[in-house]
């Protein structure tokens, strides 16, 4: 799980360097769910932020941060070259967005997971 441990660290750093100073820190809980028999690796990262978090009179930029995440290019790559990225690989990553919660979801096979996390790091932090 080495390669979740370096996604979780990438998200804190964005994260911290995002947050104002004199606000409280948050808390980071990391679940493992191993299963021996299954060769792809999974992730899930949640935000405890939605659309409620959305400022007054900027309704809707949760949902345009998670449609950015899951459907734009990052300072190193376009969409295009992405999604040529992650075919070979058969994986994939996409964003769910609440109300109270946005959730990171990808996944892919455990032989590409170095490859993957690197794409997958830069949808979340660029």
């Amino acid at each position: 799980m080495r390669h979740a441990k370096m996604i979780l660290a990438l998200v804190l750093l964005t994260a911290a360097i995002t947050i104002p100073l004199g606000q409280s820190a948050f808390a980071i809980e990391v679940v493992e769910l191993p299963v021996p028999t299954d060769p792809t690796v999974a992730f899930r990262i949640m935000f405890k932020a939605g659309s409620q978090n959305d400022p007054a009179g900027k309704e809707g930029l949760a949902s345009l941060t998670a449609s950015m995440i899951s459907e734009g290019g990052t300072a190193v790559n376009t969409y295009e070259q992405i999604l040529k990225e992650l075919y070979p690989m058969a994986a994939g990553y996409g964003v769910n967005l609440d109300k109270e919660m946005t959730v990171v979801a990808g996944r892919a096979h455990k032989d590409n997971v170095a490859a993957y996390t690197d794409l997958l790091t830069q949808a979340i932090t660029q």
